[in-house]
């Protein structure tokens, strides 16, 4: 930015640990940059809440200016401590965001709602895992010959089959057990 000001508080946002690129927008849009504000003094993280605004937010807008929208700042750092504390993917916070811009309301409301809250039952998980398995025993052969990089694929497959709602670290765990 040219201005003193929005150079100033770009400084500042980059200091803090955001992406320059996102910190640019910000500091360009007062608007954005009291959002930011106000959803850090809530409890978000300035680089993740900053990424929200800028690379998210937008296709909630819908053109309508941020005191339109049904939900505040407040409620975006609530969406954000759910991805922090992998309560909810961030594909389902998406969801979520989507939700907030048409009706309002708690993002912990929403995904329990929503059915977006990510599983973490072992058994329920361990039926998707053992599937997954058995479709690709020709992977699973290959995993166990050295292939160590098919993980990423499994972790993927079981992914699909939950919708997205499964726990990938949780994913991770059971593959390894069953594979090494």
């Amino acid at each position: 930015p040219d201005e003193p000001e929005a150079r100033a508080r770009f400084d500042a946002l980059v200091a803090e640990g955001v992406a320059p690129h996102d910190a640019g927008v910000v500091a360009r849009a007062p608007d954005l940059a009291h959002w930011l504000d106000r959803a850090v003094e809530a409890g978000a993280a300035p680089r993740l809440a900053a990424g929200w605004l800028v690379n998210e937010l937008p296709r909630v807008r819908e053109g309508r200016a941020l005191d339109e929208l049904p939900f505040g700042p407040d409620a975006l750092a609530a969406l954000l401590d759910l991805v922090r504390r992998e309560a909810v993917s961030p594909r389902g916070a998406r969801e979520v965001l989507q939700v907030l811009g048409e009706e309002g309301g708690d993002p912990a409301e929403l995904v329990e709602r929503l059915g977006l809250a990510l599983e973490r039952d072992e058994a329920a998980l361990a039926e998707h895992v053992d599937a997954v398995l058995e479709a690709h025993a020709d992977r699973v052969e290959a995993y166990r010959a050295g292939k160590r990089g098919l993980l990423g694929f499994f972790v993927g497959e079981v992914m699909k089959r939950t919708g997205g709602r499964a726990d990938p670290r949780a994913v991770q765990t059971l593959l390894r057990a069953r594979l090494d």
